[in-house]
């Protein structure tokens, strides 16, 4: 495994880059669980609170290929610092207005702050292609490497904000993280060398292309999966009367989603690219369903863990089918509509997930939720050539 991703880091810069971007990804995972608090403290609501939550959500999918053109267009450079100004200010401005502004302004706030957030993970994509090359062998090593690196922020990041919410406060934890976001944006764009793709908009949105449009129907549909376990384990621990049990369950599904990258990228896989997502979708949907069945919380953790590996693999493996689905063209709004499918799917599991448990318990909502990565192998089997 060290071999197979120190040679990712054989070029000096690519370690540059992955050390200037950690600080803003991990701001990102930081962020989220302070906000939702200053609005619920500031409202006396978490109705009102799920509602910013929510805003901020919609604003990141609905503006993600957006804000992967701008990338496109003028390059991180000139782009990433405008858009985390207008994110860190509009974070800043909640922490500084809760208590004071109205429910609308807050949520309103959060919006702003969602559809602005800098595409670090896609800028970071193109880095890799520059760096690397183009067509690189590594290329697949390194996409399982980012797959790994942003579960890892999404399971450090509520640690740590955690760790500030206890010591410092909501508001004063989300202006800190806003500072963070800011700050290793800056230094991200200073390193950032990518050419910017002047024909991006005369070529028109690569949602238009068979195989991209194929990657971001099973992204979204395999995602509903995700979505799902998060809301049913939650309700399972709940119900056992120890609802923290869902922490640590949940960080064992993240586990499991790292391992899984990182052993995806330590080689060169002989099957075709679509052959591969089909496989890892069929895994997912078979895994996600096995764990309907009646289990104590240890036997469940590793369920888990083999439920949520096939996830991250299978990102990375879309990754790498992402390049030639879009031809090289508007590479950075490609990635983005991946991230906005990948947005929508969680969100519809979530309420998937939530509603069957409600309505039939924990083992039948596994169940529903299995037929979201079941249903992405079903588009994949039908579209193949698209991916060619």
């Amino acid at each position: 495994m060290l071999r197979a991703y120190g040679r990712l880091f054989d070029p000096p810069e690519a370690r540059r880059l992955v050390a200037a971007s950690a600080g803003a990804r991990l701001a990102i995972g930081i962020y989220t669980l302070p906000l939702l608090l200053s609005v619920q403290e500031a409202t006396g609501s978490f109705a009102v609170a799920g509602v910013a939550g929510g805003a901020f959500s919609v604003g990141v999918a609905a503006a993600a290929p957006l804000r992967g053109r701008m990338i496109d267009r003028h390059g991180a450079r000139a782009a990433l610092p405008a858009m985390a100004l207008v994110s860190t200010v509009a974070l800043a401005l909640v922490a500084v207005l809760a208590g004071d502004a109205s429910a609308a302004v807050l949520v309103a706030l959060s919006g702003v702050s969602g559809a602005a957030t800098p595409p670090l993970v896609a800028s970071m994509r193109l880095e890799w292609q520059r760096v690397l090359g183009e067509g690189d062998e590594r290329l697949g090593a390194a996409y399982a490497f980012e797959s790994a690196l942003q579960t890892a922020v999404f399971v450090v990041g509520p640690l740590l904000a955690g760790l500030g919410l206890a010591t410092i406060g909501a508001r004063a934890s989300l202006g800190a993280s806003a500072a963070l976001l800011l700050a290793g944006s800056l230094v991200f764009a200073a390193v950032a060398r990518t050419v910017p793709d002047a024909d991006a908009a005369r070529d028109g949105s690569p949602i238009r292309l068979p195989g991209v449009l194929t990657l971001v129907l099973m992204t979204g549909l395999a995602d509903v999966g995700l979505g799902g376990i998060d809301v049913v384990v939650a309700a399972y621990a709940e119900r056992r009367g120890t609802p923290e049990l869902a922490g640590v369950l949940l960080a064992v599904c993240a586990a499991g989603a790292i391992a899984g990258a990182l052993v995806y990228g330590m080689r060169q896989w002989r099957l075709p690219l679509a052959t591969q997502l089909v496989l890892l979708s069929l895994t997912g949907a078979v895994t996600i369903g096995v764990l309907a069945l009646p289990s104590a919380p240890v036997l469940l953790g590793a369920l888990l863990f083999l439920a949520c590996a096939p996830s991250a693999g299978q990102w990375a493996a879309a990754s790498v089918a992402l390049d030639t689905a879009a031809g090289g063209r508007a590479g950075a709004e490609a990635f983005t509509w991946l991230s906005a499918a990948n947005s929508i799917g969680v969100g519809v599991g979530t309420v998937l997930g939530g509603a069957a448990v409600e309505e039939w318990g924990t083992g039948v909502a596994f169940l529903l939720v299995a037929t979201g990565p079941l249903l992405a192998a079903v588009v994949l089997a039908v579209r193949p050539r698209t991916l060619a």
